[in-house]
């Protein structure tokens, strides 16, 4: 039997195998960076509360700010970016015209009088275009130091 039938398939066999073990190899370090969590609810522990515009901290539970008894939100909508809270002002015809700059987070947290920006019924003071609350979340990141963010 001649040596080239004996070399040419193993030396194939090696060629295949090294494919292989490379390509095998791959998958160890890569990574899913897209993910999605779904939750009703979560639990923080360790963290420091502040009540804001509308909202108190539950005297039962000094971990869980409510809205205050007996208010209500009504429609507005809060650029983060630009940190303004705007609500629509509707038109004759019941479509909306324009919008309404009503402040931004700081006004918000001013105090609960008809002055506030934030306030829709200027008379029982209980209707808020928005409801605000400050939380401080630390978290340690074990060897990054990339900055994260935490959106609701």
């Amino acid at each position: 039997m001649k040596k080239s039938k004996l070399i040419i398939p193993a030396m194939a066999m090696i060629l295949f195998s090294t494919a292989a073990s490379i390509s095998g190899s791959v998958a160890w370090f890569t990574a899913n960076r897209a993910v999605q969590i779904d939750t009703n609810e979560f639990v923080v522990t360790k963290n420091d509360l502040t009540a804001g515009a509308a909202t108190e901290v539950d005297g039962s539970n000094a971990k869980l700010i409510k809205i205050k008894a007996d208010y209500k939100l009504t429609d507005a909508s809060y650029d983060v970016a630009g940190d303004k809270l705007y609500t629509k002002v509707l038109g004759d015809d019941g479509t909306p015209a324009s919008h309404k700059d009503l402040g931004n987070f700081a006004a918000g947290k001013a105090a609960e009088s008809a002055a506030n920006t934030w306030v829709a019924d200027k008379n029982t003071l209980k209707t808020w275009y928005a409801a605000s609350w400050t939380i401080t979340f630390t978290y340690t990141f074990g060897g990054s130091a990339d900055a994260a963010s935490l959106f609701f």
